[in-house]
């Protein structure tokens, strides 16, 4: 993921297509039209999967604001009182602000431990 900084543990996944078959398994196809699955690399720890979701929170925000069809009328009635469109861009925006300062906290701090969870300050006596 592009918004990882330096991950300990590489993000690097692998994509295949697949199908389900009649007893429900999932069957890997060479079709490009069936479902793209994937699958990582590497096996990540609980501190890499909190980032990725931590920054898919964010993406998923930037989807929401940047698609028109979420704030758009329902009704079309005047008498009927919907919210404000402009209100609901702001709180997505402030929301999509929060995710991101959340996420950036989470990856300074998961840059500031060793892959065993211990502090990181260097040799002190070295």
């Amino acid at each position: 993921m592009a918004a990882f900084k330096f991950p300990k543990i590489s993000t690097d996944y692998t994509v295949f297509y697949a199908t389900r078959d009649e007893n429900g398994n999932v069957v890997e196809t060479e079709d490009t039209e069936a479902i793209p699955h994937a699958y990582f690399n590497n096996e990540l720890t609980y501190s890499e999967i909190e980032i990725l979701v931590a920054w898919m929170k964010v993406f998923w925000c930037e989807n929401q604001i940047s698609n028109a069809d979420n704030f758009e009328d329902i009704y079309t009635d005047a008498n009927i009182k919907t919210y404000s469109r402009a209100n609901a861009v702001d709180k997505a925006t402030k929301l999509m602000a929060e995710y991101r300062e959340y996420a950036k906290d989470l990856e300074n701090r998961y840059s500031r431990t060793s892959s065993e969870r211990k502090p990181t300050i260097g040799d002190i006596n070295g």
